[in-house]
């Protein structure tokens, strides 16, 4: 379904051998436009609003809960009001169950989205009533079964991965701990911020959701090899053999409320042996984390799905866009003032309350 400046659709899918399963809303953006988070605070831009019909067929359970952070700044055309936005593509999505004498295959729920978009620097369009059909996607296979990491069908490498501490307390710092181990004679790809888009597939390693906690880059627990490929559009290689572990570090907010909160990520890689390469691929990852007064040692392991390295690659450079995008900002000395008022006219006003 489209929408000017956004293309929408929509699917719903099921846990295999039961009736719960989740419904999502995917958002897929024009070049230089993004859209607003479904938290969006009044007072700033529009947020973007998912209403599901009532129906005996069917019952939503949940909020829609974006697959990844939104990007959140301040806009003097806001005073006090922080700005969510999402660009290029986002996915919502909440948990759903279905009626017992339902046939999912015969089930279409159609969705209504409401909200703005808007152009960087210029003008936004209204979405109004925006009809989105969703059908039945198929099964899932049960959540639980992901526990035990990544291996891929040749035995080349496997992926583990965990968070530690068991429970943070506010202010102390968490760890997202990734490792991967090599069959003899492979090796797999160097870290690095985006793909290169060179022979190689460097290693990827992006946070979709943290919480809008602050995190640091992966650090190796080994320096990568390097070597001499004799190829002239990559000329040094750089990987690692046997094991490696990454290690991401985030700081739990000082004033953070004790509770349980989300984290999910992806990493892409490719492994190779001196004569040949695997297909490059992507495994994504979720936890959740606990915030208590006292800390509690132990770790939480993360639950793993595999997808795609383009769309980890995607997600890499739209998060290294975001950072320039902030430091542009904070950078920025234009005079608020005039700047303000000058885009204030890009938003509509929240709509005003009955007398």
């Amino acid at each position: 379904m489209f929408a000017s400046r956004a293309d929408f659709s929509g699917r719903f899918s099921l846990e295999q051998g039961s009736r719960t399963g989740r419904i999502s809303i995917t958002a897929k953006l024009q070049p230089g436009w993004h859209i607003y988070s479904t938290t969006q605070a009044r007072g700033g831009p529009l947020p973007t609003v998912i209403d599901v019909p009532s129906s005996a067929d069917y019952e939503v359970t949940g909020a829609f809960v974006a697959d990844r952070d939104a990007h959140v700044h301040e806009d003097p055309a806001f005073p006090g009001i922080s700005v969510e936005e999402f660009e290029r593509e986002v996915t919502w999505s909440a948990p759903l169950r279905l009626a017992d004498n339902v046939p999912p295959d015969k089930l279409v729920i159609d969705v209504t989205v409401n909200g703005q978009v808007c152009e960087a620097g210029g003008s936004c369009e209204l979405i109004s009533d925006v009809r989105v059909s969703v059908a039945f996607a198929g099964y899932d296979a049960p959540q639980s079964s992901n526990a035990a990491g990544f291996r891929d069908a040749e035995g080349h490498i496997s992926l583990t991965g965990h968070i530690e501490p068991k429970v943070a307390a506010p202010g102390g710092t968490i760890h997202l701990v990734l490792s991967a181990r090599l069959a003899p004679t492979w090796h797999v790809y160097a870290w690095a911020e985006t793909d290169p888009q060179k022979i190689s597939k460097p290693t990827l390693i992006v946070l979709r959701k943290t919480s809008g906690w602050r995190y640091g880059k992966p650090k190796p627990s080994s320096a990568p090899k390097s070597e001499e490929s004799g190829l002239k559009e990559e000329p040094v290689l750089h990987y690692h053999e046997d094991e490696v572990t990454w290690t991401v570090p985030m700081q739990v907010p000082k004033d953070a409320v004790p509770g349980v909160y989300d984290l999910a990520g992806a990493i892409g890689f490719q492994t190779c042996s001196p004569s040949l390469c695997d297909m490059q691929t992507g495994v994504d990852f979720r936890a959740q984390v606990s915030v208590a007064p006292q800390p509690v040692q132990g770790t939480i392991p993360l639950q793993m799905t595999t997808t795609s390295y383009e769309r980890v690659a995607e997600a890499a450079a739209t998060a290294a866009e975001m950072a320039k995008s902030k430091a542009a900002d904070t950078a920025d000395s234009t005079d608020a003032t005039t700047w303000a008022t000058s885009r204030s006219r890009r938003f509509w006003p929240w709509p005003s309350s009955p007398a």
